[in-house]
């Protein structure tokens, strides 16, 4: 059975699949037994699972999916048919930790929902025009402070941390910039 990658070490799947590389064959044998894959998102998924894959072809003949090696052979016969498995870096405005087991008791707030890690909860709220620079994340729920409410209001509850974005020195430990990209969204609620 292949080695897993754990799941920080996967690229996040790009929102549009841009094949704008070279068709590659199988070199000294296929990767992976040629195998299929019927969508864009399963081969992605599946390629950091598979050792030595790196690239993402999209055949013209069947429309399927097959993983191949960086050293595969191009078919330059075959333009606009691949693309590498890459993650790309979605770097955004950076955050720092300012308390933990405290939550902003503003009266305006926003309850943005729930997100696959703290990267996707700041990027909503960064993305949300009613935001301001503060929020606090959980694993269950991730909120901002309106605009209009200024600063946090701390308040105690365990298990949740407040958050702010601003300038930090990347080298402290409660400094983040964010390099993850949104993820998944429930239905939104507030608090």
């Amino acid at each position: 059975m292949a080695a897993q990658l754990a799941p920080a070490q996967a690229c996040p799947r790009p929102t549009t699949a841009t094949f704008n590389l070279p068709a590659k064959g199988c070199g000294s044998g296929c990767l992976n037994g040629d195998k299929l894959y019927a969508s864009f998102s399963s081969a992605w998924n599946a390629c950091p699972l598979v050792p030595g894959c790196a690239f993402i072809l999209n055949w013209y003949v069947d429309g399927l999916f097959y993983l191949r090696r960086s050293s595969d052979p191009d078919r330059d016969q075959h333009q606009n048919m691949g693309m590498n498995y890459a993650c790309e870096a979605q770097e955004g405005p950076a955050y720092s930790l300012q308390a933990e087991d405290t939550y902003c008791g503003n009266p305006w707030r926003y309850g943005l929902g729930t997100f696959n890690g703290l990267d996707a909860c700041a990027e909503h709220v960064e993305q949300d025009n009613r935001c301001g620079v503060w929020f606090y994340f959980s694993e269950k729920y991730c909120v901002c402070v309106s605009k209009s409410q200024g600063n946090c209001d701390f308040k105690a509850f365990n298990g949740v941390s407040v958050y702010k974005f601003e300038a930090c020195d990347e080298s402290d430990e409660t400094c983040y910039s964010r390099s993850s990209r949104f993820i998944s969204l429930s239905p939104n609620y507030f608090l």
